[in-house]
Parts: C-alpha cells; structure tokens; sequence
C-alpha cells in the first residue's frame, strides 16, 4: 500500500502546469490504477469542496480522499494567489466540523 499526501488536481497558480487541470473521473482513474491506497488533496492556495466529494465519490471506498491545501507563504510576490475556498456555510453540509478564515474540513464519515 502507498499513501501519498501531496497531491494536485488543478492549475492553481501562475506556472502550474495545464496538465494539472483533471476530472474527478480523470483523476480516480489514474489512482485506480496505482497501488496508492491514501491521498490527500493538496491544490496550492485552494480547496474545493465539490470536487473533493466529487472524487471521493468516484473512487468508491477504494481509496481513502484527505481534504487539504498547500499553502504558499510569501512577501507579496505576483506569482501567489491569496488563499481561496470553495466550500458551503458549515451548516450547509452535516460534515463540516472546522471553519477557520472562510476555510472549512469536512471529518470524513
């Protein structure tokens, strides 16, 4: 089993490459077909509720989806994005159990 906690879905900032930009059906297929077993979703600066249950959905309990985000931290460089989240209000979804700064973890369940 392999687990792999660093992982990208989209192109989330300047220089990311286009190939970054994936389906939730593209990207459960590629993992389907590794030995990886645990992933968690890393996109710089960015977290995207819908797409995360999106893949979660499409990879049926064969792989275990961890919500996450890299952050960049930086002094006012072009390049970096501010931190973005795409999620509901937390009352909005019965798996919300963190908000902090508009960004939201849904505990799995």
């Amino acid at each position: 089993m392999k687990i792999d906690i660093h992982v990208h879905t989209r192109k989330t900032k300047i220089g990311d490459s286009k190939a970054r930009d994936v389906t939730p059906e593209q990207f459960a297929r590629t993992v389907l077909s590794t030995d990886v077993k645990i992933l968690a979703i890393t996109n710089h600066n960015a977290f995207d509720l819908a797409q995360y249950e999106e893949i979660t959905k499409q990879v049926d309990g064969a792989v275990q989806v961890w919500p996450g985000v890299e952050l960049d931290v930086c002094c006012h460089r072009p390049d970096r994005v501010p931190f973005s989240a795409e999620s509901p209000e937390p009352g909005d979804h019965p798996g919300v159990k963190v908000a902090v700064g508009g960004f939201r973890v849904e505990a799995g369940g």
